[in-house]
C-alpha cells in the first residue's frame, strides 16, 4: 500500500477504536441504570407486595387474588435474577477498571469462565 492509503487505514482505525469505546461506555451507562431500577423497585414496590400477601391470605378461596399473588411472586423472582445478572456485569466494567482487562480474563480462565 501507499503511504496515503496507509494513513486512512490508521484514521479509519482509529475512529473505529473512538467509536468502540463509545459503544462501551453507553452499554456500561445502560447496565448500570438497569442494575439502579432493579435495586430501587424493594422501595418503590414494597407495599404493593406486602398489601397483596396481606389480600391473598385474606382471601384464600378468591383466585384471583391468588393469581396476582403468583404474579407478584414471580415478577420478584425474575427481578432477583435478573439483578443478579446486572450486578455481575456492573461488577465485570469495574473489575476491567480497576484491574485491566487482561488481569480480569487471566482471572476467568483460572476459574475455568
Amino acid at each position: 500500500m501507499e503511504f496515503t492509503e496507509l494513513a486512512a487505514k490508521v484514521v479509519e482505525a482509529q475512529a473505529l477504536i473512538t467509536n468502540s469505546k463509545a459503544q462501551y461506555d453507553r452499554a456500561r451507562l445502560m447496565v448500570t441504570a438497569a442494575d439502579d431500577a432493579l435495586d430501587a423497585m424493594p422501595t418503590t414496590y414494597g407495599t404493593v407486595s406486602t398489601e397483596v400477601n396481606a389480600g391473598a391470605a385474606a382471601n384464600p378461596g378468591d383466585e384471583a387474588w391468588q393469581v396476582l399473588k403468583g404474579n407478584k411472586d414471580h415478577a420478584l423472582t425474575d427481578r432477583q435474577t435478573f439483578r443478579e445478572m446486572t450486578q455481575a456485569i456492573v461488577d465485570a466494567f469495574q473489575a476491567v477498571d480497576d484491574h485491566g482487562a487482561a488481569a480480569v480474563i487471566a482471572a476467568l480462565a483460572a476459574i475455568g469462565a
